[in-house]
């Protein structure tokens, strides 16, 4: 008994002393705390102001400029730090003589068509508009000798697309923000293989985050060897950079500079619904044949010359093209664009809201995700409330949890003022195609968020009463007879707890 009096004192005793130091550890800090704080609070303060006065004179969407002041607010150090590298999106003086000296190269280079432009000034101003404003931009102008077609899902592009690469007999340049290897990058890739030994350039650009665990140093290393030229978009390093914020979301296939590929698929088994597909995956895209095919390749040497370095000779990759003795044939008019976040014009929301002003009995919008900046929110909603069937196709089923109930966050405000949401209820639903009053259409790369609007390369096409029209409307027509009309008796059912996380994704959906 004595031994175990003598144990439990001795412990007794360790346990006093270890409490007590702890104490006084406590104490130290408290004291080291109380005289510091208010040093760390003050330049805490002085950083977060002097930040807030930089964020607010930005020319930036406002929504954009709410995120990141919460943000810096709620961690300033830490917000800081996050806007210093993801933000800034000027050019060194170096960058801005290379872009200057492509942007010559495009304008010596691209195929110009004056009767068009004067077809459309005479006959439609709004029309007019657009291809004016996509001409001032990518400096491209309208084609009336652009063959076009719609493929709707992926599967049907995808035989297409393999089709036509068995045709290349000079180049054949891939641009994609995912490749993933699996069924249809194999079978591309056998192609490519067989177009390099017949004497084919072959060039790819693929987007280094957007191929994290999808495509293996090795396998690029294979390509290589093989003489399939490769670049890493933005390439992940030690070296920390602000660019790695920026992604090239553009997906082009181009062939011989006459035939050309985009639209919302990547090169992956989900985009042509494998039969090993957890979901059903609806994609689409967009053949062109002609003079806007061109337009993509031009697309892709500019973004290889500025990223890699090469100084291309654009006039020895260009066909010969017969111009046509009609302004506007019965195929239409078509136009591409592109966009990216190395200047501060929003030229797809540009081009977007220019279509939506111009749409007068109807507007229909297929998007994975819907989180509109506040232009875009309000000329949907006034074009709801002006009697415009203004109506947003979303998935059915998510491919990202949290960007989803963002999106939905957008819901309520929508539909009170009119805009129609259905959702794709087979599974998800990833095209990016707009079409108005059977006259305009659009079928592009982009989402209809903040990323795709501000942050990421995007391309696409725009229709002025092309025949490609038809079958995009077709398309719709079928598609909203397998979705889910959004009501806000929906809405009002959506239980509280998600509600509130809905709040909180939304605070922060331009960051996303």
């Amino acid at each position: 008994m004595a031994k175990l009096s003598e144990l439990i004192f001795k412990r007794s005793i360790l346990l006093a002393s270890f409490s007590v130091i702890q104490l006084l550890i406590i104490i130290a800090l408290s004291l080291y705390l109380s005289i510091i704080m208010p040093y760390y609070f003050t330049v805490t303060s002085f950083l977060s102001l002097i930040a807030a006065l930089v964020i607010i004179n930005e020319d930036i969407n406002p929504s954009y400029k709410v995120s990141w002041l919460i943000l810096i607010m709620l961690f300033p150090i830490f917000g800081l730090i996050l806007y210093t590298f993801f933000r800034d999106n000027r050019l060194k003086s170096k960058e801005k003589k290379r872009l200057s000296y492509i942007t010559d190269k495009i304008k010596n280079n691209v195929h110009k068509n004056e009767a068009v432009m004067e077809y459309l000034r005479d006959t439609d101003s709004r029309a007019y508009r657009q291809a004016e404003y996509i001409a001032a931009n990518f400096l491209s102008t309208p084609s009336n000798d652009t063959g076009s077609t719609y493929f709707s899902p992926g599967e049907l592009l995808f035989d297409s697309i393999k089709k036509d690469l068995k045709k290349a007999e000079y180049y054949i340049f891939i641009e994609f923000y995912i490749i993933e290897t699996g069924r249809m990058w194999d079978e591309i890739l056998e192609i490519l293989k067989e177009k390099r030994e017949e004497g084919v350039e072959v060039r790819i650009i693929y987007d280094d985050i957007g191929c994290i665990a999808r495509l293996s140093e090795k396998q690029i290393k294979e390509l290589n060897d093989i003489g399939i030229q490769t670049a890493s978009f933005n390439q992940l390093s030690l070296k920390f950079s602000i660019g790695y914020n920026f992604r090239n979301h553009r997906k082009i296939v181009s062939i011989d500079g006459r035939i050309a590929y985009t639209g919302g698929i990547n090169i992956g088994d989900n985009y042509i619904n494998t039969e090993d597909q957890a979901i059903y995956w609806k994609d689409s895209g967009v053949r062109v044949e002609g003079e806007d095919a061109w337009s993509l390749s031009m697309m892709f040497l500019s973004i290889w010359e500025f990223f890699v370095g090469d100084d291309d000779d654009y006039a020895g990759y260009k066909p010969a093209f017969e111009p046509s003795d009609k302004v506007i044939p019965s195929n239409g008019i078509v136009q591409a664009f592109s966009d990216n976040p190395l200047t501060s014009e929003l030229i797809t929301e540009n081009i977007f809201l220019n279509m939506i002003y111009s749409a007068k009995d109807y507007i229909y919008i297929k998007t994975p995700y819907l989180i509109p900046g506040d232009k875009m929110k309000s000329a949907l909603t006034v074009a709801a409330k002006s009697g415009i069937d203004v109506r947003i196709m979303m998935p059915g089923v998510p491919d990202k949890k949290m960007v989803n109930e963002t999106s939905k966050s957008y819901y309520a405000d929508l539909i009170s003022k009119g805009v129609k949401i259905y959702e794709y209820t087979p599974g998800f639903m990833h095209e990016k195609v707009m079409i108005a009053d059977d006259i305009y259409a659009i079928n592009s790369t982009a989402n209809m968020d903040y990323r795709s609007m501000c942050l990421s390369f995007e391309c696409g096409l725009w229709f002025y009463k092309a025949r490609i029209i038809e079958p995009m409307k077709e398309d719709f027509t079928e598609s909203f007879k397998e979705s889910k009309l959004v009501t806000m008796e929906d809405i009002r059912n959506v239980p509280k707890y998600k509600r509130l996380s809905r709040a909180v994704f939304r605070l922060f959906s331009p960051l996303m």
